[in-house]
């Protein structure tokens, strides 16, 4: 039986890997030339604007494309993306442009992409383009291979019907979203009623992320002026701002005005129940728009509202995420560079990012493109997620990779949440071996502290 098996995955490797093979000979191999129209062939694996940006594609091909004899070839592929751009690689077919799917160091150590500075007018579209790059994500050793185009706001979501049903509203009668942690968790115990099926508040505990990122610890992060965990001058690690944190959310547990089984429910699910009228409140992402509207369909009037802070006179930025878009393939050297760089700043272009907005489908990281937006069509939840690009801060820091002994920070934050530790035990336990992970990662040059110690911008805002 298992001979067997193998056997019939051995032919499906070999059917995949002929398939494959067949896509890239059916693209061409290299930038076709001819009649010195130069194709350009752009890959992404974004299926959320395939139609999109095909047809706008389509329409650069018979207007500028043919001003410019040029034409792009753009392919959206699905989930498989990675392992087919790795394919094409290890066939020298790979595209002039295209989207990196996951990390970038190793292509650009195998030499796969070029910088942008080594194109044609490369350093005077960065000037113009004007954004910071990232270190470690689309900067490495100075050069930059990417720019920051679109970003993932996090807000606080919540059902209006289910404010107003719990009196929760302003002098006008609309629902009153809260502005501080202590609020949200009155307004959860006052918006629960186990009876109806009705609770305060979504913890989605099994989602990995919950614990490590934007669900709870970067919210939190808006209570305060610094990163809370490193100290750089001192290789310390202290995790005591957590403090607060837990406790509230301790008191979420014990007020039981959380959705039921907490440690089941992941992201999908939460945002199921809140579609359904069931949660009162979560903390979501600018993608939930498209989720609320077309996965989950929201049977409720729902809003977003900026994340709440520990002391409503102490609101720092808060945290969003940066991504980039297309980085230029080696393959570029072998065409007309010009027309490819044409091509790339095309896609950088403000009049394609606001199509993107406008569209629902991302949102700019630069907020003078949102300001140009025509916003009239877009939903308000939308705008909403938008509006906290001019009040946050991108992650602008790489990620911080220790070699840690035992169990990580978010695993043990579980058991802190179970009760087989305690907030004191948790700050104490972690601090420790991250600050000894750290440490020996300094020493043994694994860990470059030159690529974190930099001053970032919390300040205040109204």
């Amino acid at each position: 039986m298992m001979r067997k098996l193998n056997i019939e995955r051995t032919i499906c490797f070999v059917i995949t890997t002929f398939l494959l093979v067949g896509v890239f000979s059916g693209c061409g191999s290299k930038t076709t030339n001819t009649n010195n129209v130069t194709t350009v062939r752009v890959w992404t694996g974004f299926g959320h604007t395939k139609e999109m940006l095909t047809k706008m594609c389509n329409d650069y091909n018979n207007t500028i494309g043919k001003e410019k004899d040029i034409r792009i070839e753009y392919t959206a592929y699905g989930g498989d993306y990675k392992n087919i751009y790795d394919l094409a690689i290890s066939n020298d077919q790979a595209p002039e442009l295209l989207k990196i799917p996951g990390d970038k160091i190793g292509y650009v150590k195998k030499g796969e992409l070029i910088p942008i500075t080594d194109m044609p007018g490369g350093q005077e579209f960065l000037d113009e383009y004007n954004m910071k790059g990232i270190e470690g994500y689309n900067v490495f050793d100075g050069k930059t291979y990417s720019v920051p185009v679109n970003v993932t706001t996090i807000g606080l979501v919540y059902n209006k019907d289910i404010f107003k049903a719990s009196g929760i509203v302003d002098e006008n009668g609309d629902a009153l979203p809260p502005k501080t942690w202590d609020e949200v968790r009155d307004y959860a115990k006052r918006i629960t009623r186990s009876e109806n099926n009705v609770y305060g508040i979504a913890i989605p505990l099994k989602d990995p992320s919950f614990f490590s990122s934007w669900q709870f610890t970067d919210p939190f992060r808006s209570s305060y002026n610094t990163i809370p965990e490193i100290d750089w001058d001192n290789l310390t690690y202290d995790y005591s701002n957590q403090r607060k944190a837990f406790e509230w959310l301790l008191g979420i547990k014990a007020d039981k005005s959380f959705f039921p089984g907490a440690e089941s429910l992941d992201n999908d699910a939460s945002r199921a129940q809140f579609a359904e009228g069931r949660i009162g409140m979560y903390i979501g992402a600018s993608w939930d728009v498209g989720v609320l509207s077309s996965q989950f369909n929201a049977k409720c009037d729902w809003a977003v509202a900026p994340i709440p802070v520990l002391n409503v006179n102490e609101r720092y930025k808060q945290s969003q995420n940066v991504a980039d878009f297309l980085c230029i393939g080696k393959s570029a050297l072998k065409t007309d560079v010009k027309k490819v760089m044409e091509v790339y700043k095309w896609f950088h272009t403000n009049e394609m990012w606001i199509n993107m907005y406008e569209k629902e489908k991302d949102i700019p990281a630069k907020y003078e493109v949102i300001e140009k937006c025509n916003a009239s069509n877009v939903s308000p939840q939308w705008k909403q997620f938008a509006e906290f690009v001019s009040k946050g801060r991108f992650n602008t820091l790489p990620a911080l990779k220790v070699s840690l002994e035992g169990e990580s920070a978010s695993f043990v934050l579980l058991k802190v949440w179970a009760g087989t530790i305690s907030i004191d035990g948790y700050i104490a336990d972690v601090n420790k071996r991250y600050t000894e992970a750290l440490r020996k990662g300094v020493a043994d040059g694994s860990i470059d502290i030159n690529k974190f110690k930099r001053n970032i911008d919390y300040r205040l805002y109204d």
